[in-house]
């Protein structure tokens, strides 16, 4: 993941936002998934 945000060539200010708003996002969006798996299977 970083990998890639690195290897892309843009400001770094423009990556660090990039990063900022996507991790919350990845993050929110296993929380959901988590709680799908756990409703469906528990």
């Amino acid at each position: 993941f970083m990998g890639l945000i690195g290897a892309v060539r843009a400001p770094l200010n423009r990556l660090a936002m990039a990063f900022i708003v996507s991790v919350p996002v990845i993050y929110i969006l296993n929380l959901i998934r988590d709680i799908f798996v756990v409703v469906a299977y528990g």
